[in-house]
């Protein structure tokens, strides 16, 4: 087994204590970038790959497209849909086959300091209107502080709010591709957020970076926008700020429910495995068993996508030390309740990510204005498509 997930050895002795008819043993390969690149090479080379395989929700159509993965509708796998959200089954579910079982999801939250909104005299805003008044306010009174850093520098974060507004992402039939990556909702969105740059209400630094967790430690911006792995992901930067910082919904287009995802994987079966009824057995047990999933609760700070989960009092009452005994669970397991229906992704949405990484957060920094960024990210994607052998439509 292929995968990511921190301090997983649990899990697997969980597994092969109660299955041991079944040997599990498992590879951190680091993260999803770089199992993307050896299961490309295991698929050029057409040898080495491993019988189960960790994978975000992004790239299962350009794995399944390569034909990378398993369809798992012959064992069964459809009879476990009504124990996942909608959402992360939809994710995994294209064309009548059914390619993984979710692990998580990151609903989009507000990660905040409740001390320095309380300070600056600023609600938690609910909506991008509120966002963009309280940026306002907080500048007026200090002009060294930010309320947030906007992550331009991470497509995830961009698509995240295309989504909100209603883009449905980048769409494949067969060889034809639809991209519209420069319509009204991409100029939407960068109008919204190049008045918030050029007032200078907000900054554009890179993210995730020891920069930014010192500006964030530093109380240079009262909030970030990420998602609701964040927290546990910010935890061990945060020497000066722990227990200070709170969780919120993420700001809403509209009324009514916007709510989107910051991530989110799965597991699958590898398709040459020799063992395919095993391999869906044991992801089925990792998925569906009481024990391993509250450890992706309780122990690697995952959001669930098992409904028995996201209803479990216990489980919601859990206190936060990190964010002052907050309930954390009680905000992001409502808002994995209402992640709006996916967008689709492209066959090579690593491109993608990549070439939106780089033209968004050069604008960001002042190259060039947003709407410019999303006028080049269009053309860049539209060529390279072409490239592939796509037939586009714009």
């Amino acid at each position: 087994m292929w995968q990511w997930i921190p301090d997983f050895d649990t899990q697997v002795e969980l597994f092969n204590k109660a299955n041991p008819n079944i040997k599990l043993a498992q590879l951190n390969v680091g993260g999803s970038a770089a199992q993307s690149v050896k299961l490309r090479n295991v698929l050029t080379a057409k040898t080495g790959g491993p019988d189960i395989v960790m994978f975000t929700y992004a790239q299962v159509n350009g794995f399944a497209r390569l034909g990378a993965m398993a369809d798992l509708t012959p064992f069964g796998a459809a009879d476990l849909k009504s124990k996942f959200t909608s959402y992360a089954w939809n994710e995994l579910s294209k064309d009548g086959k059914i390619y993984g079982l979710p692990l998580d999801c990151a609903p989009l939250v507000q990660v905040y300091r409740q001390d320095l909104f309380e300070q600056f005299n600023v609600k938690v805003p609910q909506n991008w209107d509120e966002f963009a008044d309280a940026a306002m306010k907080v500048h007026a009174k200090s002009p060294k502080t930010f309320l947030s850093n906007c992550l331009f520098s991470r497509g995830e974060w961009t698509i995240a709010q295309l989504w909100q507004m209603g883009w449905r992402g980048i769409e494949t039939k067969g060889d034809t591709i639809s991209i519209e990556m420069n319509g009204k909702i991409s100029k939407d969105l960068a109008k919204y957020w190049q008045a918030l740059l050029d007032d200078k209400l907000v900054e554009a630094q890179p993210g995730f970076t020891t920069d930014f967790f010192s500006a964030l430690d530093d109380d240079r911006y009262l909030e970030i926008i990420a998602g609701s792995w964040f927290p546990n992901y910010f935890r061990p930067q945060a020497r000066k700020t722990a227990g200070k910082w709170r969780v919120a919904a993420a700001p809403q287009v509209k009324s009514g429910n916007t709510q989107t995802a910051f991530g989110g994987a799965a597991f699958g079966v590898w398709p040459d495995t020799k063992h395919p009824k095993e391999a869906f057995e044991t992801i089925k047990w990792l998925l569906t068993e009481r024990k391993p999933t509250e450890l992706y609760v309780n122990k690697q700070f995952l959001t669930p996508t098992l409904n028995e989960l996201l209803d479990d009092r216990p489980l919601l009452d859990t206190a936060f030390e990190f964010c002052g005994g907050q309930k954390v669970n009680e905000v992001v397991f409502d808002a994995a309740k209402k992640i709006l229906p996916p967008v689709a992704t492209a066959p090579f949405h690593d491109y993608v990510l990549e070439i939106m990484n780089d033209e968004l957060s050069q604008a960001a920094a002042g190259k060039r204005k947003l709407a410019e960024a999303f006028d080049r990210l269009q053309d860049k994607l539209v060529a390279f498509a072409k490239d592939q052998g796509f037939t586009v439509k714009t």
